[in-house]
């Protein structure tokens, strides 16, 4: 074998080695890229996962707040509510009481009406009386029997 066809395998054989070289290395970076690749799809599918699960809770959260607040509206009327019975059973006895008032009103004043019409008869007989006994000395007093 002569020195060009030694040095034509020399070449080949470092030509190949380099070709292996840079096939190793190109699947390696194919490999890095490969698992890159994977670990940017697992961390999108965690995040979407994570996003998701934070639109559940945030949603969960919404709706525990508006029943919260829906309770608290419901209590809040049923306050009221029990206020305004509170005031109708109140008014109810205001107005029993007043009732009870105007009827004892009632009475004390036909007593009253009652005794000042016995009292207005009584002046009426003691005019008609007081008449007759000035006439029956207006007549003593002019001589007539």
């Amino acid at each position: 074998m002569t020195d060009d066809e030694r040095q034509r395998q020399m070449d080949f054989i470092g030509n190949t080695l380099a070709n292996i070289t840079a096939s190793q290395e190109q699947a390696a970076q194919d490999r890095k890229a490969a698992e890159l690749e994977r670990k940017a799809a697992e961390l999108v599918r965690k995040a979407e996962q994570e996003q998701f699960e934070l639109e559940r809770k945030a949603a969960e959260l919404e709706l525990r707040a508006r029943q919260g607040q829906a309770e608290l509206e419901r209590k809040a009327d049923a306050v009221r509510i029990g206020r305004v019975e509170e005031a109708m059973v109140t008014l109810a006895r205001v107005e029993e009481t007043l009732a009870r008032l105007v009827e004892k009103s009632n009475e004390r004043v036909d007593v009253h009406q009652e005794r000042i019409d016995k009292h207005e008869t009584q002046i009426i007989d003691m005019k008609q009386i007081i008449a007759i006994l000035t006439r029956i000395m207006n007549e003593g007093r002019n001589g007539k029997p």
